[in-house]
């Protein structure tokens, strides 16, 4: 409840609402044990889905945050809506974040004794990253890893974006506006890769992060 509060600003009549908001969404995964079995929910495997949406959770923060990478670039709207209807999309994110977010987060605790908060470190790589792949399909999967993250207000911890292309500036000007401040401050854009990997570097141990970045992590 908490974490609702701080998303609202305590602002009573708001937290309800966004209560209110995830209240059905929660109440089909939690019927479903937030699908343990992802094979069978989704009609395909964990593994075809992150081909074509790469997006795992690997190794903690120096402070215990569980990290979780993003390779914008090789996100295949296509080759998603090819294996799984979008109406199942959302049963990866409820899978993700109660069972793989739930083992970082344990690992976490043990890798720092004061870690408490259940936060993620999240990264964003957008190296690749074309314009025309920002279009209305990459919103849709957008949109549905927000509904469940409706769910699990304030779980994060900072964001990274690393590898953004120049013309991201622009657009990083537009949405900053229209997110919560609180948010926005929690996000770094670094349109220099060896800024990236060096804010990487001061908040991820290297053998925490994987070796494609640097590190000497899996």
């Amino acid at each position: 409840l908490c974490r609702f509060l701080r998303a609202r600003k305590f602002d009573v009549d708001k937290v309800f609402e966004l209560l209110d908001e995830a209240k059905d969404a929660w109440a089909e995964a939690k019927k479903n044990n937030f699908y343990p079995d992802l094979e069978s929910s989704m009609g395909v495997s964990k593994a075809i889905f992150l081909s074509q949406y790469p997006a795992v959770m690997s190794g903690n923060a120096k402070n215990g945050c569980p990290v979780m990478y993003l390779r914008t670039g090789l996100i295949k709207p296509d080759g998603i809506k090819c294996i799984v209807s979008i109406d199942k999309v959302d049963k990866f994110f409820w899978n993700d974040t109660m069972y793989s977010f739930t083992a970082k987060l344990k690992d976490g605790r043990e890798q720092n004794p004061n870690f408490v908060r259940c936060e993620t470190l999240t990264i964003y790589d957008l190296k690749g990253v074309s314009r025309s792949q920002i279009n209305s399909d990459t919103f849709d999967m957008i949109k549905v890893g927000n509904g469940v993250m409706t769910s699990f207000p304030e779980t994060l911890h900072c964001l990274l974006i690393i590898n953004a292309p120049s013309w991201f500036g622009f657009v990083w000007a537009i949405v900053k506006k229209l997110i919560d401040p609180r948010t926005a401050s929690k996000i770094e854009v670094f349109t220099n890769a060896k800024s990236g990997l060096e804010r990487m570097n001061e908040l991820i141990d290297s053998s925490q992060i994987p070796s494609d970045y640097g590190g000497i992590g899996p």
